[in-house]
């Protein structure tokens, strides 16, 4: 699909081909919310992790979890908030840019084919991570994918041929989406699930200054000096937002620490469903 858009815009250009991209996309997705959306897990006869389905008349006991406020405020939050602003704009501002940069180096099919291989590489990632992601420590699988994206886009920024440029798409495949959809088991995991909602709101807006930030940042470097250089750039932004990451320890330790709240809410796992299933953030520079 990404390659036949790739192709409308490049004949039609962005404007022109918008309204039909929009008119695909509702045609595409409205059936499904449609026939799978239910209002509730409650009203499929499910509960969090497999318990029995209540008794007709049964209240559920409340969530467990942090306020809204004390969240926002402790350190954990915080940290967590500014080391995925890091990640995101180096992930993003590679993303953004990849199709231009591999039509540059090698022409417009490479492109495409370069865009496809990166959001089918991490769709298959996505799902392998959400299962990874169940069985051991969330923040050594988070720790090994920064390593995992810094490499990608290193290589991506080096490489001048269509082999190579294709080895780093792979890399930087499989870490990409998994760092996003890991964010929200983090803030479970330390905050529980009586305000997640909120609290999830306020971390992905706050991940807007790094997904917006990035790709401007890589295309005025890109003006200023090269791909090359724009692309290191974005690898040294995520070194340092790995860096930042490692200081915040496993999720709970600090608020075990400070305020003796529960670390690990029984609902967490139940968040992980929605993991494999996350949307892939590939666009097309054309």
């Amino acid at each position: 699909v990404t390659r036949k858009l790739s192709s409308v815009i490049e004949n039609e250009t962005l404007a022109d081909s918008a309204q039909l991209i929009a008119l695909v996309y509702m045609a595409m997705m409205i059936p499904i919310v449609w026939l799978l959306l239910r209002p509730s897990p409650e009203s499929m006869g499910l509960r969090p992790d497999g318990e029995a389905a209540l008794k007709v008349g049964e209240v559920a006991p409340p969530p467990d979890g942090w306020d809204y406020d004390d969240a926002i405020h402790s350190r954990y939050f915080k940290v967590l908030s500014f080391a995925f602003v890091l990640l995101m704009a180096a992930q993003v501002g590679a993303i953004q840019h990849l199709f231009k940069l591999v039509a540059d180096r090698v022409d417009t099919n490479a492109a495409r084919l370069g865009v496809s291989l990166l959001a089918g590489v991490s769709v298959v990632a996505r799902i392998s991570g959400g299962i990874a992601a169940a069985k051991i420590s969330i923040n050594k699988l988070i720790n090994f994918l920064i390593v995992v994206q810094i490499i990608g886009i290193a290589i991506i920024g080096v490489s001048t041929s269509k082999t190579p440029i294709m080895i780093g798409v792979v890399v930087m495949g499989l870490a990409i989406g998994n760092l996003l959809i890991l964010h929200p088991l983090l803030l479970a995991q330390a905050f529980g699930v009586k305000d997640y909602p909120r609290i999830y709101g306020t971390a992905s807006l706050l991940m807007v200054f790094g997904v917006a930030s990035g790709p401007f940042i890589v295309g005025a470097l890109r003006d200023l000096t090269s791909y090359r250089t724009a692309f290191l750039v974005m690898a040294a932004l995520a070194v340092f937002g790995g860096l930042v990451f490692r200081v915040i320890g496993e999720p709970g330790d600090h608020h075990r620490r400070t305020h003796n709240r529960p670390s690990t809410p029984r609902s967490t796992r139940s968040l992980l469903a929605p993991v494999v299933f996350d949307v892939t953030e590939v666009t097309v520079d054309a």
